[in-house]
């Protein structure tokens, strides 16, 4: 399965999948405009291949989300892990809603939900992709995911298996481990797995962290692991198809060539090979792969594994979201500690919002969140200061200064990964007495808070987990 460019079909992309034969295609930013283009992109190539594939896209809600507009922007799985204790049903209506709009332009299949489950310390490529920390919670609400999408016509995506939570290094950079015995792994990391496996879930994809108690002490990542694969299919009892994570990212690319990740990807059990990006790669890994597996052992069972998804059966009617979005996002918000009594906060108070432009590579926002500042300043009614997410040195000294003594609410976007971010929220705590940490991005910063800090979980920084914060800190608001 390959990336492919433009937001149409070009010959280029034609060409590739027609050469290689490529089970489908995954959709990623700069292949998505709206809804309507990307229904008349999946039609351009079917007609111009005359055979269907498998669309894909990673639509988890929350961090990672392709479409600006068109889809209902959901608040996140650890916004939704929270919201459930209030709304039980959520999961439910999410995932219907979810692939409802999905197979409304053609995706088929969706990389999603994340069942990682989350620790005590901050997993950088996971946070509040997690659905919680409890293995049995993400497993009840990974499972109601996976059958609601299923049922809607989109087939599910169970990542990053065996369990990715407990890494402390991003695989898009480099390769993690994750340590424990193996029945560490059973009690914990397997667990929500296992549940999606019992729920029917169509697709699990396997992870680039390596695993000591699978594969010993040689850094050998999941992706090459046939231990891993074995469990999954002999232990777990899963027959649907094992594709793996993007071959392209670092934790493979600091190890491996294009066609000897493919080639020991495919050997170690994998039926689909992810590569994204760069037109030589994907034609070295096609080719290199066919040359060593062609006809080799499971390579029928591969081709009838996948040769089910091509028929994903009726689609659902497409559903509207947008306000079972804000009902999970109030639901979710959380109030962890308000030492002083500093909330509800009154019109005096002061918010410091930080400004995206500057993210717009790393993350999808959609169109209706605007300038986050704006939007604080119409529910508030407050003064409202907008600020870069990584500000100069200087700035963080100027605006402690000019706020002094103030009441002051910081809207954190992962102080972190961003040193200068951290460094402008602790000169606010130091400067007003009366700070409220409104985390947005990471909510391991509250770490990062002083004692007196009053603290604030949205658990997402989409249009609805803000809101849904500025409404909780205002009088009459959730505690």
């Amino acid at each position: 399965m390959f990336g492919i460019d433009g937001t149409r079909a070009e010959a280029a992309g034609v060409e590739l999948l027609r050469e290689t034969g490529a089970c489908g295609a995954v959709l990623v930013g700069r292949n998505i405009e709206s809804p309507a283009q990307v229904q008349a992109l999946v039609d351009g190539y079917e007609q111009a291949l005359g055979r269907r594939l498998l669309w894909a896209v990673d639509h988890e809600g929350g961090w990672v989300v392709r479409f600006r507009r068109g889809m209902t922007p959901f608040p996140g799985n650890m916004a939704l892990g929270h919201a459930v204790r209030r709304l039980p049903d959520a999961p439910a209506q999410q995932g219907r809603v979810m692939a409802s709009q999905l197979r409304a332009c053609g995706i088929t299949v969706n990389f999603a939900p994340v069942l990682d489950v989350a620790t005590a310390d901050c997993s950088p490529a996971v946070t509040i992709r997690s659905l919680g920390n409890a293995a049995s919670h993400v497993a009840r609400t990974g499972a109601a995911l996976v059958r609601a999408m299923q049922e809607a016509g989109v087939h599910a995506t169970a990542k990053h298996w065996p369990g990715t939570g407990a890494a402390r290094q991003d695989t898009h950079v480099t390769l993690p481990t994750v340590g424990g015995t193996l029945d560490d792994l059973r009690r914990r990391e397997f667990v929500p797995f296992a549940e999606a496996v019992k729920a029917g879930v169509r697709l699990i994809m396997s992870t680039h962290v390596h695993y000591p108690a699978l594969d010993g002490p040689q850094p050998v990542p999941a992706t090459f692991s046939a231990r891993a694969a074995q469990i999954l299919r002999t232990d777990l009892e899963f027959d649907g198809v094992l594709v793996t994570d993007d071959l392209g990212m670092g934790a493979i690319l600091e190890r491996s060539g294009a066609g000897e990740a493919a080639v020991r990807a495919r050997e170690a059990g994998h039926d689909v090979l992810l590569m994204t990006h760069e037109r030589a790669s994907q034609l070295a890994a096609h080719e290199a792969v066919v040359k060593a597996a062609r006809g080799g052992p499971g390579w029928e069972r591969t081709v009838a594994r996948i040769e089910k998804l091509l028929s994903p059966g009726a689609a659902a009617e497409r559903l509207d979201g947008d306000a079972l979005a804000l009902d999970i996002a109030r639901a979710a918000v959380r109030v962890e500690r308000d030492p002083l009594g500093v909330l509800p906060l009154d019109g005096k108070a002061v918010w410091v919002v930080p400004r995206y432009d500057a993210l717009t590579e790393r993350y999808a926002f959609e169109d209706e969140l605007g300038n986050p500042a704006e939007r604080v300043r119409q529910w508030t009614g407050a003064e409202v200061v907008e600020v870069p997410v990584e500000p100069a040195d200087d700035a963080s000294v100027e605006l402690a200064h000019r706020l002094h003594g103030r009441t002051c609410a910081f809207v954190c976007f992962d102080a972190m990964r961003y040193e200068h971010h951290k460094r402008m929220m602790q000169a606010l705590q130091a400067a007003c007495p009366r700070f409220v940490c409104v985390a947005v991005r990471n909510p391991w910063d509250a770490q990062l808070c002083r004692w007196e800090t009053t603290i604030v979980h949205a658990w997402g920084f989409r249009t609805a987990n803000l809101r849904a914060a500025v409404e909780a800190v205002r009088p009459g608001g959730a505690r």
